[in-house]
């Protein structure tokens, strides 16, 4: 479903999955934590083909936010060997199938829509596309940061802060990180 930035009429909570109580196939109860507190993170990525694919020129974007952690209230038979009530744990790959959905990550793609002026400058590009029709394709990361800053402006609010990644050189242990950058507080 493509939707323009004009017409989002949805907020994502900072609280959206957690305190979801559910029970893991040994019979472990569990509830849905953010362990990292608030604000909660959504996290920019924006990706391109240039410098890969010839001919390449657009930048593309999506605003992740991961899925949530879950602590351990009781513990069957399979987890007691391992853990005792009150671990956190992570949930990617663990009991998918009883989680419930809400703990799992989303991602939105940042998409806009085409001009005239794109569709004409290369119609053999934009041949089965008509103006005002929907493209995650953008000409420069700044245009998916700015689009991006929108979409998060509209559907996360108060708790929640917008991030990039960047590479930073750390001289003290000679190798390149990755840091998150802020770009926006959900207001």
């Amino acid at each position: 479903m493509d939707i323009d930035d004009n017409e989002i009429d949805f907020s994502i909570d900072r609280r959206y999955g957690i305190g979801l109580k559910f029970t893991l196939e040994d019979g472990s109860e569990c509830i849905s934590i953010y362990k990292d507190g608030f604000p909660r993170k959504a996290k920019l990525d924006i990706t391109s083909w240039r410098g890969i694919s010839i001919g390449a020129t657009h930048y593309y974007g999506k605003i992740y936010f991961y899925s949530l952690s879950h602590k351990l209230i009781t513990v069957g038979p399979e987890e007691k060997r391992f853990h005792k009530p009150g671990d956190i744990m992570s949930t990617t790959g663990r009991g998918d199938d009883r989680k419930p959905k809400q703990m799992s990550s989303l991602r939105i793609h940042i998409t806009r829509k085409l001009t005239k002026k794109e569709i004409s400058e290369r119609p053999d590009r934009w041949e089965a596309y008509s103006v005002g029709d929907h493209t995650d394709c953008f000409n420069s990361e700044g245009e998916v940061t700015r689009a991006a800053k929108r979409v998060f402006g509209k559907v996360f609010g108060k708790g929640w802060v917008l991030v990039v990644s960047e590479d930073v050189y750390d001289k003290s242990e000679d190798c390149w990180e990755e840091r998150d950058k802020v770009l926006l507080i959900g207001t």
